[in-house]
């Protein structure tokens, strides 16, 4: 039998600024898809579809950060460890964790963030992006990136679909949220 160490089960990845750029393309969406907007007060913060995602911030990157509590409100403040998987197993082995589930941020802690978008299809594209790149960047960097899938919350023929995507191309869970909102 393996013995296994340390395992984080609640470890939250960064999204970086350019995820659903790269892969939701063409103009259907054009800025509602999740992107970081300037401030005129120097700051960036996540929009989607209208929606100031992250409470106004750039990153929440608490674990990585001397203050827990603190947003940053810049991109470049952010931790490498909260986005480029070789630097958070480098943080892991420093830690002792062996090995560490994957939640994501800009999506909101179980994805509802999506699910406030007035177009489902929207939601489900935004899902996937997530999806896919969590399996193509984490997972397959190390073994010791255990990936959550989230999925759109309404209506649920699309949720069940989405499980059955995800898992069948690698996700080891599922994220829903306690309290998931309809439209």
């Amino acid at each position: 039998m393996k013995e296994f160490g340390v395992i984080s089960v609640d470890d939250h990845i960064q999204e970086p600024p350019d995820l659903w750029s790269k892969r939701i393309s063409g103009p259907r969406w054009q800025n509602q898809i999740p992107h970081l907007e300037h401030t005129p007060e120097g700051k960036e913060r996540w929009i989607a579809d209208g929606n100031v995602l992250l409470d106004g911030y750039s990153a929440q990157a608490g674990a990585l950060l001397p203050d827990r509590n603190r947003g940053l409100e810049r991109w470049c403040d952010v931790p490498l460890a909260a986005y480029v998987p070789s630097e958070r197993l480098k943080a892991m082995d420093a830690a002792g964790i062996d090995y560490s589930v994957l939640y994501p941020t800009v999506a909101g802690l179980a994805g509802e963030a999506f699910a406030r978008f007035d177009d489902s299809d929207l939601e489900l594209a935004c899902v996937q992006a997530y999806n896919d790149w969590i399996l193509e960047e984490w997972a397959a960097a190390s073994e010791r990136f255990i990936p959550q899938c989230i999925v759109p919350i309404w209506p649920i023929e699309a949720t069940v679909r989405e499980i059955r995507r995800a898992v069948a191309n690698g996700h080891r869970g599922v994220i829903f949220p306690s309290l998931p909102m309809q439209r």
